[in-house]
């Protein structure tokens, strides 16, 4: 734990995604960043879909440099990178032989990128009504499922370390530690 005492506001900059500044008080954390606000009904929907079948969030990052995407942003730093779609493909497999009946739930910053370029042969549904305006509501959604494929973001990231489910597997990028993904737990597969 760490032992200081703060006198005054104070502002901190960073990732924050190393669970070792913050494994020690787990619980605060999950109770601080719970999302309070009543959901809309679409969204409940979901959750209970979700929260039916051995779930596995999917998340696809590329906000920045999507070929064919008008309104995409170049890639801004050197630490910016995109997954390559094969990272997918890999932790795809490895979660179904993990996973009994694993059913996918895709969640991306672009999903019509998503729907062209991620593919499985299992059961696999691509979450898309949020959209920018709410994506704290994909975020929750994410938190619901069981099991999670990490994206190259910081975003997959908490949903995944804040979820409930103690016997969660999670496959994060090997690519994105060090670069846009600090760290991961140990009990986490690097692929």
């Amino acid at each position: 734990m760490l032992d200081f005492r703060v006198t005054r506001p104070i502002y901190l900059d960073g990732y924050w995604q190393h669970e070792e500044y913050f494994k020690d008080i787990r619980d605060q954390v999950c109770q601080e960043l719970t999302l309070h606000t009543p959901h809309d009904p679409v969204n409940v929907d979901w959750a209970k879909r979700i929260g039916s079948v051995n779930s596995v969030c999917l998340h696809v990052r590329r906000l920045h440099g999507v070929a064919n995407v008008a309104d995409a942003k170049p890639l801004s730093t050197s630490t910016q990178q995109h997954i390559d779609t094969s990272y997918y493909d890999r932790a795809v497999e490895l979660l179904a032989k993990k996973v009994k009946e694993p059913h996918f739930f895709v969640f991306a910053d672009y999903p019509d990128w998503a729907r062209e370029n991620i593919h499985t042969s299992y059961p696999t549904e691509y979450i898309t009504h949020n959209g920018a305006d709410k994506d704290y509501e994909d975020f929750w959604l994410m938190g619901q499922c069981k099991h999670f494929i990490v994206a190259n973001s910081t975003f997959s990231w908490w949903a995944a370390w804040l979820s409930q489910n103690p016997e969660k597997i999670v496959s994060v990028p090997k690519a994105a530690i060090g670069f846009m993904l600090k760290s991961a737990p140990s009990s986490w597969l690097l692929v």
